[in-house]
């Protein structure tokens, strides 16, 4: 009789530890599949506003080069090559911006967002550059 006792409460001691673990996995697989399922929604529901910005030639002459490198997802990733003004439209965001011309000392600048910076060279880099409105990159002689 003890032995069967015995076996008795081994087996009910093992029915509730295996119902127990298939407890705990079940939620944490609900919970993965939740979570999985709700991040993609989230990104795919962001909206990124498009600025204008203005690119002048104050130089009288030549074709200039401006290229623009997004460090964010979903920025714009563009050339122009410029020789009068004009306005591009670009993605709002945080950008690597390289300029160039046909040679010479040139005078880069930029202004957006109410941040600026210059470069004297035959070319210039600017570094996260962050548009979030209306700004100018312009050359001058």
């Amino acid at each position: 009789m003890k032995k069967l006792i015995l076996l008795c409460s081994i087996m009910l001691m093992y029915c509730i530890a295996v119902k127990a673990q298939t407890i705990t996995a079940d939620a944490k697989a609900k919970n993965d599949a939740i979570t999985d399922v709700k991040a993609p929604v989230n990104a795919a529901t962001a909206t990124m506003p498009t600025v204008s910005v203005a690119l002048q030639n104050n130089t009288g002459c030549c074709t200039y080069q401006i290229q623009f490198i997004p460090l964010d997802p979903g920025g714009t990733s563009a050339s122009y090559n410029f020789s009068s003004p004009q306005n591009v439209n670009i993605v709002a965001g945080h950008y690597n911006v390289g300029m160039r011309g046909p040679g010479g000392t040139l005078h880069f600048s930029y202004s957006t967002c109410a941040t600026s910076g210059s470069a004297t060279g035959p070319n210039a880099l600017f570094s996260n550059v962050y548009i979030c409105s209306n700004g100018t990159f312009s050359v001058n002689p």
